[in-house]
């Protein structure tokens, strides 16, 4: 019988970014590295403001220091998993580039007071989420997922054409494969515009809300 390879675990976290390297054969961990994701470029003054706003670059450099040193005995790595944050949000490009900063989980501007009244972007879009989805086959939406941030840069004139909004263990997996950020059924439903169970963007809510199908990721 042949060795099984070993398998690497890579998580993108808001406070750090750790891998591990997993012998598949008796499940003892033989490798492991960790950095602090010093990317964040939040300023105090915008932390008041409830912002959470990070360098994705940099996240990318910090990833791939990691992988260097957990990989550096030279192990037979047969398959890689990648987790990480799954309700923040970045814009990218046709060709999966970043646009803008990565928007992170703890990010409060979609409840914030909209010009001219006292509504906000998450109120909003929880109701919009209720009169769609009676059945409540999609997550409630709060402040900081996908969703509700992607709703407020729509509200506020901040979408650039030609874009569309990814979760970050997805960009990452792209770009350490030089591939178009996909998603899969567990991040999208941290979005708040998912539909569980019928595996697919709830288009009801989408519609109405202005924000056509081509602005999110494909779910794989």
């Amino acid at each position: 019988m042949s060795a099984l390879p070993n398998y690497l675990g890579l998580d993108v976290g808001t406070t750090t970014v750790t891998a591990v390297v997993v012998d598949c054969q008796n499940g003892d961990v033989v490798g492991k590295a960790t950095s602090a994701n010093d990317s964040e470029t939040t300023s105090a003054k915008e932390k008041q403001l409830g912002r959470s706003e990070w360098n994705v670059g940099r996240i990318l450099d910090v990833v791939r220091d990691v992988l260097r040193d957990v990989t550096r005995t030279g192990s037979d790595i047969g398959a890689i998993g990648v987790t990480g944050q799954m309700h923040g949000m970045l814009l990218v490009d046709d060709e999966g580039r970043p646009e803008g900063p990565f928007i992170g989980w703890q990010d409060q501007r979609a409840a914030e007071q909209l010009p001219g009244g006292e509504a906000t972007v998450i109120a909003g879009l929880i109701e919009a989420v209720d009169e769609s989805d009676p059945k409540g086959y999609v997550c409630r939406p709060k402040t900081g997922y996908l969703g509700a941030t992607l709703a407020w840069l729509k509200a506020h004139h901040r979408l650039p054409e030609g874009t569309r909004a990814t979760f970050l263990p997805d960009f990452i997996s792209s770009q350490l494969t030089s591939t178009q950020p996909v998603t899969d059924a567990t991040n999208a439903a941290g979005s708040g515009f998912f539909n569980v169970v019928n595996r697919a963007w709830h288009s009801p809510l989408i519609d109405q809300l202005g924000l056509r199908g081509s602005r999110l990721p494909n779910v794989v």
